[in-house]
């Protein structure tokens, strides 16, 4: 079951968003701005079911011949927080980072200003593991500024209703893929200034087509609901994201069920 669950995230959903991402990013200093959000979001989903969607199969692979392997996503995109999000996220390397890097260095019992020494560094290192790019090294000192900002707020903003906690964690992490992403950080710089400034706020055809989904003309035909290439892409498009808001955000984690 593990296996088959971590299969249909990748093949079905994480290549359909790679598609849409791999045509934007290359493209972001000539496209619209909502071009650019909806293949950010594109790009969000697309790593965390690709991911999550191999590990998965290798935990399912596992228990076909009684092997425990260890958890390594737990609803990440249901976090409040940033120090919740990396309590989700690729949970074996941060638990590797935490006892090899946190802890020797002093974790947090050295004051407050050597515990936010001590996780910028542990997020520095995390960018570097990622590769040896300054856009992987910028992606690792932003999340760890996050985890050092959030700790100052803490109490005023564990006090903000639920839903505003979980956006302000969603977009924030969203925002981070872009550095991650890119191909260098003047990419990364000309991605966000085009996103922001309204640069368009329509989704173009040729972007659209990349979530067209198979036989969905057709489908509509037969029900007597004829939609133009363009019209199917949109729809194909809200179908996608909707079923991937509903999987991140509303069941269980596959871990739950097993």
């Amino acid at each position: 079951m593990m296996f088959t669950l971590g299969l249909s995230k990748k093949v079905l959903l994480a290549d359909r968003f790679g598609v849409a991402a791999d045509f934007i990013f290359p493209r972001a200093s000539d496209t619209t701005s909502l071009n650019l959000m909806a293949g950010l979001l594109a790009y969000t989903f697309q790593i965390y079911f690709d991911f999550s969607g191999y590990s998965d199969m290798a935990v399912g692979l596992g228990q076909l011949f009684h092997f425990d392997l260890p958890i390594n996503f737990n609803s990440p995109y249901q976090a409040l927080s940033p120090a919740d999000f990396w309590k989700r996220w690729h949970i074996t390397l941060t638990r590797f980072l935490r006892t090899y890097i946190y802890f020797p260095l002093g974790g947090n019992r050295r004051g407050k200003l050597r515990t936010y020494l001590n996780t910028m560094i542990v997020f520095f290192v995390s960018g570097l593991w990622h590769g040896a790019n300054n856009t992987f090294v910028l992606w690792g000192l932003l999340h760890g500024l996050g985890i050092c900002l959030y700790r100052m707020i803490r109490k005023p903003y564990d006090l903000l209703p639920k839903w505003i906690r979980w956006g302000i964690t969603f977009l924030y992490y969203c925002l981070l893929w872009i550095p991650f992403r890119a191909g260098s950080v003047e990419e990364a710089k000309v991605y966000v200034h085009r996103m922001f400034l309204h640069y368009g706020m329509y989704v173009s055809p040729d972007f659209a087509a990349c979530f067209r989904l198979t036989g969905i003309r057709s489908a509509l035909s037969a029900l007597h609901l004829p939609l133009d290439d363009t019209r199917a892409s949109l729809l194909s498009m809200a179908i996608l994201f909707l079923l991937a808001f509903a999987l991140v955000l509303l069941p269980k984690n596959n871990y739950d069920r097993s």
